[in-house]
């Protein structure tokens, strides 16, 4: 039973506690009861964990109002950043675009690479190694044909070399992620389209002045279509690779090759199933994240899917997020954390997806999740070397148009919320593709952001990585059983309320004005652990602070927001 006060929506979340099992299917149960209600008044306290902010750079090209976007950072080991992505001009059209920045976020230098058709260059990952940047991506040429293209940079931005694959029979190409190798070489995972057997994986080797060492297409059997999206040099200087065939139906495929290009292995799963990342663990073990299908009742449906292979190209496990069909699911990408579990982000929903993060055991065991209720889809993670885990992607009130945020979250490795990033823009895409965590002990988010002037901007965000900003607890200091995030918090009508609950408890979440007087109870009763999202609607409210208080058995956490009428 669920009991409102005021005008609020309430989306339920949920941190599941890990389960016993063998590593294979895991069925959750997403939905979190509230029972019964009661609580008294506890002191008031300013506490927030809304994220701090520390800059913000958006670059558009020469056309005020076109798509620019980045899709790839990397915090390079001289203290800046290097962002990957595309920016158009009225004379070139779509250009493979790098940008340089200070971890201040002051610009460094810009760089274009505009292929001789003068449309449809980007520039789609980016990796830093031995003193110089490595950018894949794809170029079109005087032939009208797309090129698989790596060009190398000097930190200072100054063109080294441009590499692209040219053959005879390839008729398109992409470079899809690129890795700088123990051994001072560069590698290559991407797409290419021959004209024989369709599109084929393609792995490609060059030294660091730009030379090409070896080439490795796989064509699966039939000549269907093969896509390599991801790689990994693995400690024991192998080259391991993942994407997916499509012959008769799709099935991820992974490939293990020397560093010299002989192909050592291949896996194929025996389930129609995706992929788009591998990671070599600190284990010397593989971790491949995608995603299953089902068809069931004339639909297609998918599961988070998370297999782990031996070095040897054996499989050790496979883990889903669910067994039951209609809880469906993808995963997009994931990361070894250095506490040695698994974490997996994607989304979780059929017709409306959400945000979604999950961490797994290196035995394939289920530790926690988290939904999250506004619509949405997590695009990218990282593990800090704080030992916190950040997420980016996108979220929105509405999954039918209109305003969506550009967002990132973090949790603790044990799967407690931190914070809360929300960035609005104009329109709908505004997203985060990729997040970097800096040595500095910062975060770094690209992605793209709307302006209703200069359209889909080129954006990289800078951010505080313990988004605290003021805190107080009313009872018990070492208690965690509590955390309160508003977003945003200065409000003109709605706003989503999170609050992150531990343990099993009794609370209240109330609003207050500035002198202490209550406006009204938002929602109270009897929490299971979990995250619970209120949408609550503001609008009855006159400019001025007010305070929101969730209180809890053994604490209290407050939260300021600004109303702006």
């Amino acid at each position: 039973m669920v009991k409102f006060l005021g005008k609020t929506k309430l989306f339920l979340t949920n941190k599941n506690l890990a389960k016993g099992g063998d590593g294979l299917a895991r069925e959750t149960n997403y939905q979190k009861p509230l029972l019964l209600y009661i609580i008294s008044f506890a002191l008031l306290t300013t506490f927030g964990f809304t994220q701090t902010e520390r800059w913000v750079y958006r670059y558009y090209g020469t056309n005020s109002y076109h798509n620019d976007e980045a899709y790839s950072i990397c915090y390079g080991a001289d203290g800046n950043l290097y962002v990957a992505g595309v920016a158009y001009n009225d004379s070139t059209g779509d250009d493979f675009t790098v940008i340089s920045l200070t971890n201040s976020g002051t610009e460094r230098w810009i760089y274009k690479y505009n292929g001789l058709a003068n449309y449809g260059d980007r520039a789609f990952t980016v990796d830093y190694g031995s003193g110089n940047i490595y950018i894949g991506g794809t170029s079109y040429g005087s032939d009208t044909i797309r090129h698989l293209t790596v060009i190398s940079l000097t930190l200072n931005g100054n063109e080294r070399w441009v590499y692209q694959f040219n053959s005879p029979t390839t008729i398109d190409g992409c470079a899809n992620s690129v890795t700088y190798g123990a051994d001072g070489n560069i590698y290559i995972v991407g797409v290419i389209r021959k004209i024989n057997t369709g599109y084929d994986i393609i792995v490609i080797s060059l030294t660091e002045s730009g030379i090409e060492r070896w080439v490795y297409t796989y064509t699966s059997p039939g000549n269907g279509s093969d896509y390599g999206y991801s790689i990994a040099y693995g400690a024991d200087n192998n080259i391991y690779v993942t994407g997916y065939r499509t012959y008769y139906s799709e099935a991820i495929v992974a490939i293990c090759l020397t560093n010299l290009g002989s192909e050592r292995w291949v896996y194929q799963c025996d389930r129609w199933s995706t992929a788009k990342k591998i990671v070599y663990g600190l284990d010397s073990d593989l971790y491949i994240f995608g995603r299953t299908y089902y068809y069931v009742g004339g639909s297609v449906f998918s599961h988070g899917l998370l297999i782990s292979l031996f070095n040897s190209g054996n499989e050790r496990w496979r883990y889903e997020t669910s067994s039951h069909p209609y809880e469906p699911s993808y995963f997009e990408t994931g990361v070894d954390g250095a506490d040695g579990n698994l974490y997996a982000v994607g989304a979780y929903g059929w017709d409306i997806p959400f945000f979604l993060i999950e961490s797994v055991s290196d035995s394939g065991i289920f530790r926690w999740n988290y939904i999250d209720t506004t619509w949405g889809y997590a695009t990218s993670i990282i593990y800090g070397n704080d030992g916190n885990i950040y997420a980016g992607g996108l979220t929105s009130d509405t999954w039918q148009g209109g305003e969506s945020y550009f967002t990132v979250i973090s949790f603790t490795h044990a799967g407690d919320l931190c914070w809360f990033y929300r960035k609005p823009g104009w329109w709908n895409l505004n997203i985060a593709h990729s997040v970097a965590y800096g040595p500095d002990g910062n975060i770094y988010a690209a992605g793209t952001t709307t302006d209703s002037i200069t359209g889909n901007d080129f954006t990289v965000i800078g951010l505080s990585s313990t988004g605290i900003q003021e805190y107080n607890t009313a009872q018990d200091s070492g208690s965690k059983g509590l955390n309160l995030n508003v977003q945003p918090s200065i409000i003109n009508t709605n706003a989503q309320i999170y609050c992150n609950i531990s343990y099993n408890q009794t609370i209240r979440l109330s609003l207050y004005d500035i002198v202490g007087r209550k406006i009204e109870t938002i929602a109270q009763g009897v929490f299971e652990p979990g995250v619970y999202t209120f949408n609550h609607d503001f609008s009855h409210l006159s400019s001025g602070i007010y305070f929101l208080i969730l209180e809890g058995e053994k604490e209290t956490k407050t939260e300021k927001v600004l109303m702006v009428r």
